[in-house]
Formats: C-alpha cells, structure tokens, sequence
C-alpha cells in the first residue's frame, strides 16, 4: 500500500494519467493500438511496442482467462471510446 500510494500521490501532482496501463482517454493511448493491440494486452498485459505492464493498475490478470471473444468485445468497446 505505501509504494502504491507514492505512485498514485505522483500521478495526481504530475496529471499523467494512467500510471500503468494505456490511456483510454483518446487522442493518444488506445486511439493508437489496434483491436488485435487490445486483445493481446488484455491476454498478457504486453503493449504493442512490446512493453510488460504490471496488472495492479490495468488488471489484465483478470482478464487473462477470459474467451478471445470477450476480449475481442470489450476491445470493440473501447476502441469506440477512443
């Protein structure tokens, strides 16, 4: 909980949002990441430059044992977002 609040603490005086996983806000982030980018980070948490996120922050963990099809959905869904 402490490294994590420091984390947090940071992100909230800097405004970089979000701290570990990729931004869903638009312009930027997951605007730039294809479908099958989505997919395959929600599978093993891997960005498309191949970078490794840690899962406390995006909790791609979880998401892991979910069917492609649900991966593939909720990547649809965000891809709208963006």
């Amino acid at each position: 909980p402490g490294r994590v609040t420091e984390i947090y603490a940071s992100a909230l005086q800097s405004g970089e949002y979000p701290v570990g996983g990729p931004d869903i806000r638009g312009g930027g982030g997951l605007s730039e990441w294809s479908e099958e980018d989505i997919v395959r980070y929600l599978a093993s948490g891997t960005t498309p430059k191949g970078e490794v996120r840690e899962g406390r922050f995006c909790p791609w963990p979880f998401f892991q044992g979910m069917s492609d099809g649900d991966k593939r959905s909720i990547a649809q869904y965000l891809k709208k977002l963006s």
